[in-house]
C-alpha cells in the first residue's frame, strides 16, 4: 500500500497548487474549494476504473485495453486527448516551477526542471519513481506544511471581494474550479497500476485521494484566507504572494526549492507515462516501430513537443492559464474513456461497484465539457487534427507492413 501511495502522490502534487488555485479562485471564489471535491471525485473514480480494468487484462490499464473494450476510434480519440493533455500539462507545470525558481527569468527555471525531469524518466529502472518519490515527497510535503500554516497563523489585511469582479464567491464557476484543481490529482491514478493483491487499490486509492484532497484544500484554503479572491486571481505565483503576505517572504526561497523538486517529480511521472503511451501506440501499429525506444525519438519527439509549448508560453503569460484549462479538460476527457471502458466489465468480475465508472463517467465529462466551453477552439483542434493524424499514421503503418511482408 505504500508503493501505491508513493506512485500516486508522485504525479498529483503539481501546478493544481503552485498555480491553479489563482485561475480556480478567478472562477469561484472559495466555491473553488467546492471545485476540488469534485476534481477528487472524478479522480478516485478514474482510479477504480483502472484498477478494475487492469485487474481484468493482466495489469495494464492502457490505451490497448481502451482498444479493446471500446473500439479503435473511441480508443485513438483518447489517446489524443491523453497525449495532448499531458504534453500541455508538462509546459504548464515546467512554467509554473519556473515562475518560482527563478522570478525574473522563468524560462530558464523551466529548461532546469524540464531537463532533469526528462533524464530522470530516462533512466527508468535504474531511477524507480517510487524511489524518487520517497526522497522528494516529504521535501514537498513539508513546505506546503509551513506556507498552510503560515497563511492561516497572520491575520489578513484587505482581504473582502466585492460581487462582480474576478474572485469573486460564485457558485456557478465550481466546474471551471474543478478543472483546474484537476491539476493536483493529475497521475494519482498510477496509484491503481501498484497491486499486490487486490487489497491496494481497494484501501491505497480512496486513502491517497482523500489525502491529496486535505493537502489542496489546506493550502488553497490558506492563499484564500491570506489574500482573499480577488489579489489570488491576479498572481502568477500564488503561494509566494501569500507567504509575502503573511510576513513570510523569509521563507521563500525555500518555497522555490520545494516548487522545483515537485516539478521535477510531476515531470517525470509525465514523461514516463507519455512514453509508455507511444509505446502502447507502437505495439498497437497506430505509430512507426521507429518510434518504440523510450530513449531515443519518442524521448526525444516529447521533450521537443514541451519545450516549444513552454517558450511560448513565456513568450505569452496570458496563454498560461487558458493552456492550463484545455490542457486540464483534455486529460480529463481522457478520464472519461477510462471510465467508460471499466463500465463495459461484467458485473459478475467486479470488485468495486459498478457505480464507480458511471459518477467517474458523469464527472468526468461534466468537467472536460465545461471546461472546454471557455476555450473551444484548440480543444477541438487538438483533438480533430490528433486523430486524422493518428488515423494517417496508422493507416501508413499497416501499408508498410503490408507491402514488407508480400513475396518479392
Amino acid at each position: 500500500m505504500l508503493d501505491a501511495l508513493r506512485t500516486g502522490l508522485g504525479g498529483a502534487v503539481g501546478a493544481g497548487l503552485l498555480f491553479g488555485i489563482g485561475p480556480g479562485a478567478a472562477a469561484a471564489g472559495w466555491w473553488l474549494l467546492a471545485g476540488a471535491v469534485i476534481a477528487m471525485l472524478a479522480a478516485l473514480c478514474t482510479a477504480a476504473s483502472a484498477a478494475e480494468l487492469g485487474a481484468r487484462n493482466h495489469g495494464s490499464n492502457g490505451l490497448g485495453v481502451l482498444r479493446i473494450q471500446l473500439g479503435v476510434l473511441p480508443a485513438r480519440i483518447a489517446a489524443v486527448s491523453m497525449t495532448g493533455g499531458r504534453v500541455l500539462a508538462a509546459a504548464v507545470v515546467a512554467i509554473v516551477a519556473g515562475r518560482y525558481l527563478t522570478p525574473t527569468a522563468p524560462l530558464a527555471g523551466a529548461l532546469v526542471v524540464l531537463v532533469v525531469g526528462a533524464v530522470t524518466a530516462l533512466l527508468g529502472r535504474r531511477l524507480p519513481q517510487r524511489t524518487l518519490v520517497a526522497v522528494a515527497g516529504p521535501v514537498v510535503l513539508l513546505v506546503l506544511a509551513i506556507v498552510a500554516i503560515a497563511c492561516f497563523a497572520i491575520a489578513p489585511v484587505g482581504t473582502a471581494t466585492p460581487a462582480g469582479v474576478a474572485g469573486a464567491d460564485d457558485w456557478t464557476g465550481i466546474l471551471d474550479a474543478a478543472g483546474f484543481a484537476v491539476f493536483a490529482f493529475l497521475g494519482a491514478e498510477r496509484a491503481a497500476s501498484v497491486r499486490r493483491g487486490p487489497a491496494v487499490p481497494l484501501v491505497a486509492v480512496p486513502l491517497l485521494m482523500v489525502l491529496l484532497l486535505g493537502i489542496y484544500l489546506a493550502v488553497a484554503g490558506g492563499a484564500l484566507h491570506q489574500l482573499g479572491g480577488a489579489r489570488l486571481a491576479l498572481s502568477g505565483a500564488p503561494l509566494r504572494d501569500a507567504l509575502v503576505a503573511a510576513d513570510g517572504a523569509g521563507i521563500g526561497q525555500l518555497l522555490a526549492v520545494g516548487a522545483a523538486i515537485a516539478a521535477v517529480v510531476v515531470l517525470n511521472g509525465l514523461f514516463r507515462e507519455l512514453n509508455a503511451m507511444v509505446e502502447e501506440l507502437v505495439v498497437g501499429q497506430e505509430l512507426p516501430d521507429r518510434l518504440r525506444t523510450a530513449a531515443g525519438p519518442v524521448g526525444l519527439t516529447v521533450l521537443g513537443a514541451v519545450v516549444v509549448l513552454t517558450a511560448v508560453l513565456v513568450r505569452w503569460p496570458g496563454w498560461l492559464a487558458p493552456s492550463m484549462a484545455v490542457a486540464g479538460s483534455l486529460c480529463v476527457l481522457g478520464w472519461a474513456f477510462t471510465n467508460s471502458a471499466a463500465r463495459l466489465v461484467p458485473d459478475a468480475r467486479r470488485f468495486w461497484p459498478k457505480r464507480a465508472p458511471c459518477f467517474g463517467l458523469g464527472f468526468s465529462v461534466l468537467v472536460s465539457v465545461v471546461t472546454a466551453l471557455d476555450h473551444p477552439i484548440p480543444v477541438v483542434a487538438v483533438l480533430v487534427f490528433g486523430t486524422a493524424l493518428l488515423t494517417g499514421s496508422a493507416g501508413l503503418t499497416a501499408w508498410r507492413g503490408r507491402i514488407s511482408a508480400a513475396p518479392r
